[in-house]
């Protein structure tokens, strides 16, 4: 036994390796990001210019049916990767912006942006973004419908040329011939023609007017979703392209590089209240237009329509809103320039979400 002892007492005592580590998996693995099922928050970015998380939340992540918290993650991931980039406003407030990289992932996308949305907006036109990006979340999650599109022209269409329809009908007849002058101006505006082609009725071809050349069937027009205008000149032109006006300069424009835009030049929004269609036309002050350009883009017609419900905002930092109170603090130049101007118009200013405001009080 002492023999044993002596031997295992001269041999080095190695340990025993160990098994690896694994590390614990919690929950599921990370997928990779699919970009295409995110296609639609870039095309948001192409009409919002920014908008901060909480609005990109509401408005395209929750659709998905994705957690706010994995939806903060995966801005967080498109900004890593270059699709994505922000900018602070102050300690609370950032927007996001497209990039470069993203709009090169899409034809539509490349049809649809300019450079200037790529580039990192000055902390004015940040803030009308942020303001404007919250009102669009605050309409959406109380069930309106939101938008410049076709769909918001043929509602803000509808709102002001049935209800003139109406009065048309039951008015008397000496004021019967006023009212449908009024209704031929209304119905002739080109912001609120929706943009369309015609058709043929049978073959679907393209037409110019007139029969269908091919098959000769009636022709019908066709609503399309869609408005191209010029890059340099910003003058209406077909998908394609084509020969057409400056019309500042009222010369020929040799430009050939067209822009897909907005239908509309103005934000709607819209929905059905006991049955009966009510909109809402959202005016947010942006700082890169005139005042006189922002009321003359609203749909101010004829003294004869109804009364424009406006929901309006203000980024004049010298206008600041006292949450407190609920009232302004101060009034800058521009603020009382664009109430100047809508108070000579057919509006109706509605009151809506109040907090909701560019600068406050003491900030």
């Amino acid at each position: 036994g002492g023999d044993m002892h002596d031997d295992l007492s001269n041999e080095t005592l190695r340990p025993l390796p160990l098994p690896p580590l694994r590390r614990r998996r919690r929950g599921r693995p990370r997928q990779p990001l699919n970009l295409d099922k995110h296609a639609p928050l870039f095309h948001l970015l192409t009409i919002l210019r920014a908008a901060n998380a909480q609005s990109l939340f509401a408005l395209h992540f929750k659709a998905l049916g994705i957690s706010q918290r994995t939806a903060m993650r995966r801005l967080h991931i498109l900004v890593e990767q270059g699709y994505l980039a922000h900018v602070r406003l102050d300690r609370a407030r950032r927007v996001y912006h497209l990039t470069p990289k993203s709009i090169a992932l899409s034809p539509r996308l490349m049809l649809r942006a300019s450079s200037s949305m790529t580039a990192t907006p000055a902390d004015r036109q940040a803030t009308y973004c942020h303001v404007r990006s919250q009102l669009w979340a605050a309409l959406a999650a109380d069930g309106w419908n939101i938008g410049r599109n076709l769909d918001a022209c043929v509602a803000i269409r509808r709102y002001l040329v049935d209800d003139l329809v109406a009065r048309v009908a039951a008015a008397r007849a000496d004021q019967r011939a006023s009212l449908e002058a009024a209704l031929r101006t209304l119905r002739a505006v080109p912001g609120l023609v929706p943009p369309n082609k015609l058709v043929c009725s049978r073959c679907r071809a393209s037409c110019t007017g007139g029969p269908c050349s091919r098959c000769g069937a009636p022709t019908e027009a066709k609503l399309l979703d869609e408005r191209f205008a010029c890059r340099a000149c910003h003058a209406p032109v077909p998908r394609g392209g084509g020969d057409h006006t400056d019309p500042r300069t009222r010369r020929s424009c040799a430009c050939r590089a067209v822009r897909e835009v907005d239908v509309l030049r103005y934000d709607v929004a819209w929905g059905r209240i006991n049955g009966v269609l009510d909109v809402r036309v959202l005016l947010v002050d942006d700082p890169s237009r005139s005042v006189e350009r922002l009321v003359r883009n609203l749909p101010l017609v004829t003294s004869a329509q109804r009364p424009l419900p406006l929901i309006l905002r203000h980024t004049d930092p010298h206008s600041r809103w006292d949450p407190r109170s609920c009232r302004w603090a101060s009034s800058g130049r521009r603020k009382a320039e664009l109430e100047r101007l809508l108070a000579a118009e057919r509006v109706t200013l509605v009151d809506y979400k109040s907090e909701i405001q560019a600068y406050f009080v003491g900030l």
